[in-house]
């Protein structure tokens, strides 16, 4: 579980199956906003994810939601199937 937005975006990386993600194109980007939030973007092909802070010129995704929903969104358990 990640203690704050900085942390859940260097380790997200670490949790995801290249395997699940092998046929995958796409661009993600996170708008959190308010105190303690920020902009990161996920650029995932090939079976790999590269994270950035930053906004994507051209996402496919945009998700926001403020920096104090962050918590409960960011340590909420799925399974990703």
């Amino acid at each position: 579980m990640a203690d704050s937005i900085n942390e859940f975006f260097s380790e997200i990386a670490k949790g995801v199956d290249p395997e699940k993600i092998e046929d995958m194109n796409a661009t993600f980007q996170w708008d959190i906003t308010g105190d303690g939030g920020g902009k990161w973007f996920a650029e995932v092909a090939g079976g790999t994810i590269e994270i950035n802070a930053g906004e994507s010129t051209n996402p496919d995704l945009t998700i926001t939601v403020s920096a104090s929903d962050w918590g409960f969104t960011a340590n909420t358990t799925t399974s990703g199937e």
